[in-house]
């Protein structure tokens, strides 16, 4: 029988990779509290939020390889395309890695990790990113600032390869 059809597993073989955008929060077991929420003024993040936040700039390189486990995935790692191409961060802005959601009173801020696939296994995507957000907690990392512009930015290229983002751990 001929069929002239062809399997694959890949979600969408001839057009742009899909992303898994990852949205984390830490809340207080006692009061229910977002701890990443700012209490007032103009900050996007908590103190404790933007800590977080270093951990997962800092880790960027070695967890994108639990993030992006597949070939396939690093076809969405290319400029201009809503998808990061480098370890970024801003607020609302959809072509960094990491955007932060969420403001003053809003107890639903969150970062935002867009660098994700489908085919991640959830438990280690979600596992190395709370491990590096809480390493920046402990050592009490400050974020570089906003990249306004992502795709100009000078700031660390992302791996374009699963080689690369192996060879990155």
């Amino acid at each position: 029988w001929v069929f002239e059809h062809q399997t694959t597993y890949i979600n969408v073989y001839n057009a742009s990779a899909g992303g898994w955008h990852l949205h984390l929060s830490l809340t207080d077991k006692k009061t229910g509290r977002n701890l990443f929420m700012p209490i007032e003024g103009e900050a996007c993040l908590s103190p404790m939020g933007m800590n977080f936040l270093a951990g997962q700039l800092a880790h960027a390189q070695e967890g994108i390889a639990f993030a992006t486990p597949s070939v396939n995935g690093y076809r969405r790692v290319r400029m201009n395309s809503l998808a990061p191409d480098r370890v970024s961060w801003n607020v609302q802005h959809r072509g960094v890695m990491l955007r932060v959601l969420g403001g003053a009173q809003d107890p639903a801020s969150r970062i935002e990790n867009r660098v994700g696939e489908p085919c991640a296994n959830p438990y280690l995507f979600i596992a190395a990113q709370i491990a590096a957000g809480l390493d920046g907690m402990d050592r009490n990392l400050t974020p570089w600032a906003a990249d306004d512009n992502p795709y100009q930015s000078d700031r660390p290229m992302l791996p374009t390869s699963l080689k690369d983002a192996l060879d990155g751990l």
